[in-house]
């Protein structure tokens, strides 16, 4: 080699003697020092062969050789070149200035996040380590633990303090959390109710899909699913997979689920022959009550009248029905005859004898217009005409029973029966409910003062079950009224005033708004009929035949007929409306579930949803249903999809009137409900065209709008990685372009419809003419070359290409920042709106939209253009991204 290299230099020498000096052969070089080390580039023409002298005794013959001179001082570096077939040469020397040894490098360890730098520089004594998005960080060596998985791109600054000289270095690494390169672990915890139900919290490691196995036949894939379990020992298996490595990992327990203690239990409240069973609160939901002889009674709080007195055994056998687990319990309760306060009487003038009719007492007491009566049977003369209260009071001192009771007495030239109850009103609302609940019926009192004690009413297909108290409920309705008047609760005593308005509710958990009653324009006292068991039906409101109502107390009754042949055609959602005097009318309301107090038997669920509306064409349901237990639930969006996610959006592509259903099912006990609303979906044409002129002076584009439409903003891409909002920006393009230009893009688009249409063009940037490059050689100068075009050519190079017609593309890119995505559309070709899916059920119609992920995982999005293309209306390109917390 380095007689070569002599017989080289011997060569070089010679033809420097004798070479004439038309020589066509140039030797030239640049460099570039980076601290202690110099980049040398060979810049020489018209040579095949080249020599480097970089320091006494340092040669090579490399294109662009790269030397360290480790120590500052000033060297003085030669380039011969010479031509083999001309037999011409040239030669170039420079002096270099090494101020400068401090040469940066670095070594690496990465363990999951946690990154480890090490410095390899030389002639450093201090360190900055600098990586985007993190402060700048001090030492020779240290320890980051960086935020996320990704690349990361990381530059030391290497210092000699005592010159000021310094060198940097960078890299590109990846870092990986351990969802990248650990193996998955599956664990997870649960907690358990009474009934069964359950609910397990996933605690697995580097996964993000799951497989849970219940008793080796159910299947789930959520991460945090519910189960309900009947009584005994249960395996559940999950098995969790990492999407990234392919790998997966199982954990398998034992669940045991045992019956319930204490299902069943019973307080109750005597009343004469009557008797309100209170069951006591449990986690049954099914209740039959047994007493010897009779038929069972079901019902969680029934009020059972017996047939005499005596001592009864009742049984309650609770069961949960979900879990098939039951619990009986027996009591022993004893009847008496109760006291009951009642009397008759005969008016003669102001005369009235008395005569008492009262049961299983052993004292007596009346009181009659101010005076006291011991006797059993009085007789009283009144001092003038009149309506007069008289009461008496009965007492069985055995039982410890006390009992009122108050009568109105008409006396003189007034009637002296009670004249009856006039029906003013009766409604009559099915709607598909509970049967026996949905009846209200309004009467008024004629100059009669009647004892609700002795209340019986006789409903068509419904058996009566006597009063129950319901304050709470009178409350509610009086919250809501817009009338004068009020609702009353029934008077203490029991006693309703004669000339009194009533209205008699069919259950205590009637939902008024399902009735027209309007509002309660003077008092009235409201009566509940008990819910009790459902032994009956309803009132009639379709099919024939002629049904009675009576409602009937002590010297008093009122009857109301009517014949459902009338209402041909209707059906549940009707009532009917009876007024006095007037041929009954029929109306319809429509159906209004129960809302409030829902017995058991009826599943208490009421299907609601609201549809807010997005983007053109886009809305966003909101399940505002209200539920008891897990539910499935299904959208029908009136054009053949469906949706299964309680929260959900959804874009229809056509514009007209959808019927929307949501229906809920319970996954426990099977109960449903369906709601129904209709929406009108408006999807605006979109009158956007995009386009836009431009000149070009040197490195710097001017560009016109010239689009037009309504459109709200405007976006440009300039095809180097800068953009601008402005409406005719001007750009200066820092490098030329090749020959097909940079491709510039203007977006027009209106962001209240997502709406858009986009133009884009190739803009040539040519080279700058006049360039010269310099080059300083030793005992002379040589000039600069540069490549010289013609006219022709550069006229080609300038002439803007025709982008017409560019084919629709579908193109985009990302960025993501932990749980945060930036998406950037880069679409070409003309298309009129965008729609993003970003794979966890949300979407946007922005052009360049951002969005927040809830948790880390893959997800597929997907960005749809819409043309006004017939044959090619929609085109779609997705892609998995993945979100790192």
């Amino acid at each position: 080699m380095i007689r070569t290299i002599l017989s080289f230099l011997f060569v070089l020498i010679i033809n420097c003697v004798f070479a004439t000096s038309a020589k066509a052969t140039e030797a030239s070089f640049s460099y570039e020092i980076d601290g202690s080390e110099v980049t040398f580039t060979n810049t020489s023409t018209d040579a095949d062969q080249i020599l480097w002298v970089l320091a006494p005794g340092v040669l090579s013959a490399e294109a662009s050789p790269t030397y360290d001179f480790e120590e500052a001082g000033v060297y003085s570096v030669c380039l011969y070149a010479s031509n083999n077939t001309t037999g011409a040469f040239d030669y170039h020397c420079e002096t270099i200035e090494i101020v400068c040894t401090v040469n940066a490098s670095f070594s690496y360890e990465t363990d999951g996040l946690s990154l480890t730098l090490t410095s390899t520089s030389s002639g450093a004594s201090a360190f900055m380590w600098s990586i985007v998005g993190l402060p700048l960080t001090y030492g020779e060596s240290i320890t980051i633990d960086l935020p996320t998985s990704g690349t990361y791109t990381i530059c030391l600054t290497a210092f000699d303090t005592s010159t000021g000289c310094q060198a940097n270095y960078c890299e590109s690494i990846i870092a990986l959390s351990s969802f990248f390169t650990d193996p998955p672990i599956a664990e997870f915890s649960y907690s358990i109710s009474p009934s069964g139900y359950t609910t397990f919290t996933n605690e697995s490691d580097n996964s993000d899909n799951y497989l849970w196995v219940f008793d080796d036949s159910d299947f789930n894939s959520l991460e945090n699913p519910t189960y309900t379990f009947s009584p005994g020992i249960h395996n559940v298996c999950l098995f969790a997979f990492n999407s990234f490595t392919g790998e997966y990992d199982n954990h398998c327990e034992e669940i045991t689920v045992n019956c319930p203690e204490n299902l069943a239990g019973y307080s109750y409240n005597v009343d004469g022959l009557s008797v309100q069973f209170t069951s006591t609160p449990s986690a049954a939901n099914s209740f039959v009550w047994n007493i010897t002889g009779e038929d069972p009674i079901y019902g969680e709080n029934p009020l059972i009248t017996f047939e005499g007195t005596g001592s009864y055994n009742v049984c309650l056998e609770a069961t949960q029905t979900s879990t098939g687990c039951s619990d009986s319990y027996c009591e022993s309760i004893t009847l008496v005859e109760p006291c009951i306060a009642d009397f008759n009487f005969s008016v003669s003038g102001l005369n009235v004898d008395f005569t008492n009719a009262s049961t299983a007492y052993n004292t007596s007491s009346w009181f009659i217009e101010g005076t006291a009566y011991s006797t059993t049977d009085p007789s009283h003369t009144f001092t003038a005409p009149g309506v007069y209260e008289v009461c008496l009071t009965v007492e069985n001192t055995f039982f410890d029973c006390t009992n009122t009771n108050c009568k109105d007495i008409n006396i003189g030239g007034g009637p002296t029966e009670a004249q009856g109850i006039d029906i003013y009103k009766v409604l009559v609302n099915e709607c598909g409910g509970p049967a026996g609940r949905q009846e209200a019926v309004f009467f008024r009192l004629n100059e009669t003062a009647v004892d609700i004690n002795t209340m019986d009413v006789s409903w068509p297909q419904n058996n009566w079950k006597g009063l129950c108290d319901a304050d709470s409920k009178i409350a509610e309705i009086n919250a809501g009224n817009s009338g004068s008047g009020q609702l009353l609760p029934p008077p203490a005593d029991g006693i309703l005033p004669y000339d009194a308005n009533v209205v008699l509710f069919s259950s205590t958990t009637i939902n008024l708004s399902a009735y027209d009653i309007g509002s309660i324009s003077e008092d009235t006292y409201a009566l509940f009929q008990c819910a009790g068991p459902l032994s009956g039906g309803h009132l009639p409101n379709s099919g024939t035949g002629e049904h009675i109502l009576k409602i009937s107390f002590d010297g008093a009754e009122g009857t109301v007929n009517y014949n459902t042949a009338q209402l041909s055609g209707e059906g549940d959602g009707d009532y009917l409306l009876y007024l006095i005097g007037e041929y009954p009318e029929a109306k319809n309301e429509g159906c209004v579930l129960f809302t409030a107090d829902t017995p058991i038997g009826v599943c208490g669920l009421e299907a609601l949803f609201y549809a807010d509306f997005a983007a053109a064409g886009t809305i966003t349901l909101v399940n505002a249903s209200t539920v008891s237990s897990p539910m499935n639930y299904i959208y029908d969006l009136g054009n053949g999809d469906q949706l299964s996610v309680p929260n959900s959006a959804y874009t229809y592509a056509v514009s007209g009137t959808y019927e929307i259903c949501l229906t809920i099912t319970s996954l426990i006990d099977d109960c449903t409900d369906t709601y129904c609303t209709s929406v009108v979906i408006d999807i605006p044409s979109c009158e956007i065209t995009s386009d836009f002129s431009h000149t070009v002076d040197g490195y710097v584009a001017n560009f016109t709008n010239l689009s037009s439409g309504d459109y709200t903003d405007l976006y440009w891409n300039f095809g180097d990685g800068n953009i601008s909002y402005e409406e005719n920006p001007s750009h200066n393009f820092t490098a030329p372009s090749t020959e097909e230009g940079y491709f510039v893009c203007l977006s027009a688009y209106n962001v209240d419809n997502g709406c858009v249409d986009i133009q884009c063009r190739s803009v040539v940037i040519p080279p700058s003419s006049g360039g010269k490059d310099d080059g300083i050689g030793l005992g002379g100068s040589s000039s600069g070359k540069r490549d010289e075009m013609g006219s022709d050519n550069e006229a080609a190079i300038q002439q803007e290409l025709d982008w017409s017609q560019n084919p629709l593309q579908v193109r985009f890119d990302y960025q993501t920042d932990e749980l945060n995505a930036s998406f950037k559309n880069t679409s070409s070709g003309k298309y009129k709106r965008v729609l993003w899916e970003f794979g966890d059920g949300r979407y946007s119609h922005e052009l360049h939209p951002t969005h927040t992920y809830n948790k880390a995982g893959s997800y597929t999005f997907k960005l749809y253009l819409f043309t006004d293309d017939p044959n090619q209306p929609v085109l779609l390109e997705e892609s998995t991204i993945y979100i790192f917390d």
